[in-house]
């Protein structure tokens, strides 16, 4: 029990929840990639390191009911000790629309990353290419976020905010794209934007064939008595993965379901590791 003022606290055992969301990490850290990390380095740098321990308890007992994640806001309900669940708000400042802008014209001069995003890979280059202009999809100190609970805890993170960052973490693992939508805007609207701002409006076929080779380009390798630039043959893992099936697509006479990609894709990763080991 919680007095506010001097206080003893008595441990208690929350209410058991059915179909909560129960963390991936059984011990030891949480999140894998660098953003799911970074996001949850924030929490240990508040002061609050006891109500820490107690929410990364709680992401793994499954007391986190539901989460959703809104333009620029996290709601999720947590089961406590109490009948009813605790209602949990974590904000994070939108991008304004100026930065937004600035953002389109990072990512539109460089295709290559427009490339990358395009097939849904978000790797650290990214987030350091941001980094270079000043800016940083997650936030870069507790300042950035807001965080409210329905608790009677005075602590800010208490254990059911705490365990919301955790789950929410391990999601961004999962789907880092939804930092696009925690910073106001959703990832497709996002790729629109910044599609736009070509002077003509690469398609996926121009953007993945420049990016498998600056040469290779569908628009010039047919043309009759053309100069076609010497291709050296090289070994090494493409920048996007399994640009050459983006963009040829699937074969007419198969059809055209997500598990045929999958199979294919898993048989052009396996010649890619084969070619690897060739070196």
């Amino acid at each position: 029990m919680y007095y506010r003022g001097w206080y003893h606290y008595t441990p208690t055992v929350p209410k058991s929840v059915k179909d909560g969301i129960r963390a991936r990490s059984k011990k030891g850290d949480f999140a894998q990639t660098a953003a799911g990390r970074q996001w949850i380095s924030l929490l240990r740098s508040t002061s609050w390191s006891n109500r820490l321990d107690r929410g990364k308890r709680y992401a793994r007992m499954g007391q986190v009911k539901d989460f959703k994640i809104a333009r620029g806001e996290v709601s999720a309900s947590v089961q406590g000790t109490q009948a009813r669940p605790y209602k949990i708000t974590v904000s994070l400042k939108p991008f304004s629309g100026k930065k937004w802008e600035r953002v389109y014209t990072i990512v539109a001069e460089n295709p290559l990353q427009y490339a990358l995003l395009r097939a849904h890979k978000l790797n650290d280059d990214f987030l350091d290419l941001l980094s270079d202009h000043g800016i940083s999809l997650l936030p870069g100190s507790t300042r950035e976020i807001k965080a409210s609970c329905s608790c009677p805890d005075v602590a800010n993170p208490c254990k059911h905010i705490a365990a919301v960052i955790y789950i929410v973490g391990e999601a961004l693992d999962e789907n880092p794209f939804l930092l696009f939508q925690m910073r106001g805007q959703p990832f497709e609207d996002f790729l629109e934007s910044v599609r736009k701002l070509f002077p003509q409006s690469p398609s996926d076929e121009e953007v993945l064939t420049e990016s498998i080779h600056p040469d290779m380009s569908t628009g010039r390798f047919w043309v009759a008595g053309g100069e076609f630039k010497k291709i050296d043959t090289f070994r090494r893992r493409p920048d996007v993965p399994c640009a050459l099936l983006r963009l040829l697509g699937v074969p007419k006479f198969l059809p055209r379901t997500k598990s045929v990609q999958d199979q294919l894709e898993n048989a052009y990763d396996l010649v890619v590791q084969s070619c690897e080991k060739l070196q």
